[in-house]
């Protein structure tokens, strides 16, 4: 009987060279598939670290006042100053706003009657007797014509008289009045009435006399 020659492949030589053929063949796929990967993480790593073309170009620089077209700009001209009459101003802040000083209007005409006196006023004289009255007009604003007249007690008046006053100041007027008899008694008064600038008239300065007989 013939023996059967066997194959190379089905002795276990042959098997121990297939299994290390077939371990080989799957080492250089897992290397090659790893490889792979790795060049793929570093491409990403890669792109993720380079910057974009908007970052990367670098911001032109602005040019100063001194640069000029070839590197060195003239300064820019200043404006002329304006004139003074012609300067607007800023308005200032809300908080503070502003305020303009109130015009000083002309003082009105203003006079009075201050002082009024009659001289003797009292006591026993000889009649008839001269009473002598004193009155002070004053003005206390402005100036002007001041016009007046005395009054008497009996209803008697005398003519308008006129003061002229350049600027406030005072003036004193004088009038007599020549009255009585031996024996009489006499109590009487006169007045002053201003007629301008206003209408005023005076206390009265009265007098208590009493005539020797």
């Amino acid at each position: 009987m013939a023996r059967r020659r066997s194959s190379f492949w089905t002795s276990l030589p042959g098997l121990l060279t297939a299994a290390g053929t077939l371990v080989a063949a799957c080492a250089g796929l897992l290397a090659l598939l790893l490889g792979r990967g790795a060049a793929a993480r570093t491409a990403a790593s890669v792109v993720s670290a380079s910057p974009s073309p908007e970052a990367s170009a670098s911001p032109s620089p602005k040019p100063s006042a001194s640069s000029g077209v070839n590197g060195s700009w003239a300064p820019l001209p200043s404006s002329p100053a304006l004139p003074s009459a012609g300067r607007s101003r800023a308005p200032p802040p809300a908080s503070r706003p502003l305020r303009t000083a109130p015009t000083s209007s002309p003082q009105s005409f203003q006079a009075e009657v201050d002082v009024i006196r009659a001289d003797p006023y009292t006591g026993t004289v000889t009649c008839p007797v001269t009473v002598t009255f004193t009155a002070r007009i004053s003005v206390t604003q402005g100036g002007g014509l001041v016009s007046y007249r005395w009054m008497r007690s009996d209803g008697a008046s005398a003519p308008v008289q006129t003061l002229t006053f350049g600027q406030p100041g005072s003036q004193d007027i004088t009038e007599t009045w020549s009255l009585g008899a031996p024996g009489e008694t006499l109590s009487q008064w006169e007045a002053v009435q201003l007629l301008s600038p206003a209408s005023v008239a005076s206390q009265q300065a009265a007098f208590n006399l009493t005539c020797a007989s």
